[in-house]
Formats: C-alpha cells, sequence, structure tokens
C-alpha cells in the first residue's frame, strides 16, 4: 500500500529537483532493465529507478547503468521519504523565489535535516545528490 501523497504525487507526474514520480508501468518503461519484483517502483531520480523494497518498506535508488544494483538508499519508509521531500521541495521553491538562499551552508543543512527526516545517516547520500550538498 503506497502513502496517499506518494500515490497523489505519482498519478500526477510530480517533480521535486531531479525526482519525477510516476505510475509503475511507465516508471519500468523507461528503466533500462527489468525491475525485480522485490521492488515497487515510483519514479525516476535522473536516469535512476526510485523504489519502494517491497521486504523492508525502504526507499531505494536502483541503478540504470548496472542491472539489479542499488546506488543508495533515501529512506527508512514511505513516510519519512514524504516527510522529507516536503522539506525539500519547500527548501527549492525558496530558492527559486531568493537566490541568496541557494547556498552552500543552506543546501548543507538542509540535506542534514532531511537526512534526520528520512531515518538517519545511511540516507545522507541520496539527500545531498539531489540537493547539490
Amino acid at each position: 500500500m503506497l502513502a496517499p501523497r506518494l500515490e497523489s504525487w505519482m498519478r500526477s507526474a510530480h517533480e521535486i529537483g531531479t525526482v519525477e514520480f510516476n505510475d509503475a508501468d511507465l516508471v519500468a518503461s523507461r528503466f533500462p532493465h527489468d525491475i525485480p519484483e522485490s521492488y515497487t517502483p515510483i519514479g525516476l531520480f535522473d536516469s535512476d529507478a526510485l523504489c519502494i523494497d517491497v521486504e523492508t518498506n525502504e526507499i531505494c535508488i536502483l541503478d540504470h547503468e548496472v542491472k539489479d544494483r542499488k546506488l543508495c538508499l533515501a529512506a527508512q519508509n514511505q513516510e519519512s521519504f514524504v516527510t522529507a521531500m516536503l522539506l525539500v521541495q519547500k527548501y527549492f521553491d525558496d530558492c527559486a523565489h531568493d537566490l541568496e538562499s541557494d547556498d552552500e551552508a543552506s543546501a548543507e543543512a538542509i540535506a542534514v535535516e532531511c537526512t534526520q527526516l528520512a531515518g538517519g545517516d545511511q540516507f545522507r547520500s541520496f539527500f545531498c545528490s539531489l540537493i547539490g550538498a
């Protein structure tokens, strides 16, 4: 079962930075490899598949270059992922309206906060990459 906000983002092809949420079939059609049944695709992060691990409920990124390679984890579960991504969206919106809020220190602070919201340090590489910190 998908978190309601996540399901809404997928239906509307919502974008946050370089994350594009989409229907599982569309994600699978745009991804160069078969996505294992143990993952539910929910979008793309650049060219990589953004998925839910069916067994653990963790959000992870599957590599588009190497079949079956998990690049990184993005969150401990759907709810923490949505919470962190809402903060990312707010940060990007703020940056679009106030160019002074788009600096290295701000990006790093948001990446740290999102990492904690997502469930801890194992999710840091995803948010640093997404935010550019």
